[in-house]
């Protein structure tokens, strides 16, 4: 008996100490807000850094208030071992100086023929996935001068930028949609009219209408708004069409708000494998004083005959809309015809 007890605590133990060295090798999940990145740079590099970086991270949304969709955060390159495991890293450098805490670091991460082959023109900018945490995107940029920095970011800018949106719509894919999806109601809709897409948990039908061929997705806290109209045949053949139909839409839709014309912009987009127009801009109340930013797409689908539009718009005051919508974004690229 005494035996069997002791041969058990041992197996146990056996697999708690297997566990342990297995898991030592496994990267934990990286931390931090999905729009924030972080830069370690040492205080002279800074201006520098902080000009290119921002010529590729430049987007902003009206709330009507501006709102930064990425946020830039600058620390000390010493901060790098607190900091390991945040999402979106940037590690930067100008020069070869080693009395340079940013070229410090980099040389130490690299060795130091790598660190001098990054001051070469075509390698100062370097990606690096799962680096030092899972799911992390970490970027290095060195050069001689901030000129030379300069003129190869704003070559890759576009490289990186997919980099960067991979990493993000990866991340929160996961977040949204890797549990707990409402699948009976999306399969009702699939069945009803003939399209879906992913509803996340926490999402309630307001309306759902055949007659209006109409259906109206929300939640609370904060509050967002997902719709899909579809109307048959091609009703937004230009510019001037879908500008037309998407202002008209709160209004036949909503009936309590508007989209002004603060900040509006429509342009042709890739939409899946649609060819869409997107506006975006500031919706408002016309009972009250609220207001928001709106993203609204047009489009034609050749199969079914249809003309589909998908809107969505937040109202979240001091809360971080950029994050929001581009969730509710993700959402709306889940869009499914059933053929």
């Amino acid at each position: 008996m005494n035996y069997d007890i002791h041969r058990q605590t041992r197996i146990l133990i056996g697999l708690i100490i297997v566990l342990m060295a297995t898991g030592c090798g496994v990267k934990r999940k990286a931390l931090g807000a999905e729009n924030e990145i972080i830069i370690l740079a040492s205080r002279s590099d800074r201006p520098a850094l902080r000009k290119i970086l921002q010529s590729v991270f430049n987007d902003t949304i009206f709330t009507p208030q501006p709102e930064p969709a990425w946020i830039l955060h600058f620390t000390d390159p010493e901060g790098l071992p607190d900091l390991k495991r945040r999402t979106l890293l940037v590690i930067g450098s100008l020069g070869d100086q080693t009395q340079n805490p940013g070229t410090k670091v980099l040389r130490s991460l690299l060795g130091s023929d790598r660190f001098q082959k990054t001051l070469e023109p075509g390698e100062h900018v370097i990606f690096t996935r799962d680096q030092f945490a899972k799911d992390q995107l970490l970027l290095i940029l060195s050069a001689r001068n901030k000129t030379d920095l300069f003129q190869e970011v704003m070559e890759k800018r576009d490289l990186i930028r997919s980099q960067v949106e991979k990493l993000y719509n990866q991340r929160q894919g996961k977040y949204l949609f890797s549990s707990h999806r409402q699948e009976k109601l999306e399969q009702q809709l699939a069945v009803n009219y003939g399209w879906k897409l992913n509803i996340p948990w926490g999402w309630d039908m307001i309306v759902d209408s055949s007659e209006a061929q109409f259906v109206w997705l929300g939640r609370e806290m904060p509050y967002q708004w997902l719709s899909v109209h579809w109307v048959q045949g091609l009703v937004a053949a230009d510019d001037s069409s879908a500008r037309a139909i998407t202002r008209d839409y709160p209004l036949n839709f909503y009936k309590n708000i508007r989209y002004t014309d603060f900040k509006w912009k429509t342009k042709p987009v890739d939409f899946l494998h649609w060819t869409a127009w997107k506006t975006t801009g500031v919706w408002e109340s016309t009972d009250e004083p609220k207001g928001g930013p709106f993203v609204h797409y047009v489009f034609f689908d050749g199969v079914t005959g249809r003309t589909y539009e998908i809107s969505f718009l937040v109202f979240d005051p001091g809360g971080e809309k950029a994050i929001r919508l581009r969730q509710m974004d993700l959402i709306a690229h889940t869009f499914t015809v059933i053929e």
